[in-house]
């Protein structure tokens, strides 16, 4: 049998390649997992949570977890729909908003899941380039637009460029998609880890033209558990309704349960995580640049990623994967090439800093000293 050209259309992810060639001892700087233990809380309402028997659930999500979610964030319950991880929230979105044949705005750099939903919604993703410093810039963005663009995809805190959009920056950018009648689908995965500036969210400035996507992934260490929720105005929450149940049923049952004790703790849980990311983030940093004091400057004002500028290194090798391909064999550092990101990203490197710090030294050391040599 042959898989359809909707699964032909995925590109498969750069992350998974180098971080399934690492070996047992390798310096891992690449999944975006961080290693923070859960609160004591959640692990306990976890344990209670399971069950000899798990039943279906409601469609969009129990009571309890979709009336927290709506009280964490202020909006009525009927604007929440609890999703299997914010992966399958991206997936409802685009699915859910565009028609065969439209087109959707997203980042280059961006996360690639967001090209191929669009492409295997049998949509075009138009890329944008974001401005000095990964800002949202939106001259860039008029410059890449075009007819039939149905949405735009946003990411702040991004990944992997670790920027962090100004309110500024994102008014102005709901304003011109409300003239020009394009949906803002607004990944905020990462919306706690911020260390430079303030989270600021597009539905704040607009709850009509936004959906609104995160979840406990990343804040609560919860990746594997699959938690997420999506946020937009309820008659859209409805008509994803059906679409959502034919692909998961619901998100799993059992451990929505554990999102009214999350949200409960959320201030503190993070506030604490945050800490820690914050003083791995300057470990990373220092450690590079103490072997390579001319490293160039590196935003890194959220999320848990440093996107590093090692053109000079990969125009020796032709790119940022057979130059991550050589540091995972030379020093067995594992970094995720640019170029997986998008073309925005090609010439650099993601590092993410969710490992403990004694590791990130060794890494940054064995890092800076190898790029060093390419000046």
């Amino acid at each position: 049998m042959k898989p359809s050209s909707r699964a032909e259309a995925i590109i498969p992810s750069a992350i998974r390649d180098l971080t399934e060639r690492a070996g047992p001892q390798s310096l891992h700087l690449g999944l975006g997992q961080p290693d923070t233990p859960m609160h004591p809380s959640v692990l306990e309402a976890i344990r209670d949570a399971i069950a000899p028997l798990a039943n279906y659930g409601p469609n969009l999500g129990t009571l309890q977890a979709r009336k927290a979610v709506a009280d964490h964030y202020g909006v009525d319950l009927d604007s929440v729909l609890i999703t299997a991880g914010v992966q399958e929230g991206l997936a409802l979105s685009v699915l859910g908003l565009v028609e065969p044949g439209q087109k959707v705005l997203v980042p280059n750099p961006g996360f690639p899941a967001y090209p191929n939903l669009v492409r295997a919604a049998h949509a075009t993703p138009v890329y944008y380039e974001l401005g000095s410093d990964w800002s949202l810039d939106l001259q860039r963005i008029e410059a890449s637009w075009e007819d039939g663009v149905k949405a735009i995809i946003i990411n702040s805190p991004g990944n992997p460029t670790g920027a962090v959009f100004s309110e500024a920056e994102i008014r102005k950018l709901v304003e011109w998609c409300e003239e020009r009648e394009i949906t803002i689908i607004s990944d905020e995965i990462y919306e706690d880890f911020v260390y430079e500036g303030v989270h600021f969210s597009a539905f704040e400035a607009s709850k009509s033209s936004v959906i609104r996507l995160s979840g406990l992934s990343k804040s609560h260490s919860m990746m594997g558990w699959r938690l997420g929720w999506l946020i937009a105005e309820p008659s859209f929450v409805q008509g994803l309704k059906g679409l959502h149940q034919h692909l998961v049923t619901s998100a799993v049952v059992p451990i929505q349960d554990v999102i009214p004790t999350a949200l409960a703790v959320h201030g503190e849980h993070t506030r604490a995580a945050v800490k820690i990311f914050s003083a791995r983030r300057d470990t990373l940093i220092q450690a590079l640049r103490a072997e390579w004091p001319q490293m160039p400057e590196a935003v890194a004002a959220g999320a848990f990623y440093v996107l590093l500028d090692v053109r000079a290194a990969s125009d020796r090798f032709g790119g940022s994967y057979p130059l991550a391909l050589n540091i995972l064999q030379e020093i067995d550092v594992v970094a995720i090439p640019g170029s997986g990101f998008g073309s925005g990203a090609e010439g650099y490197l993601r590092l993410a800093y969710t490992v403990e710090e004694s590791k990130l030294e060794v890494a940054g050391a064995r890092l800076g000293a190898y790029l060093k040599q390419f000046e």
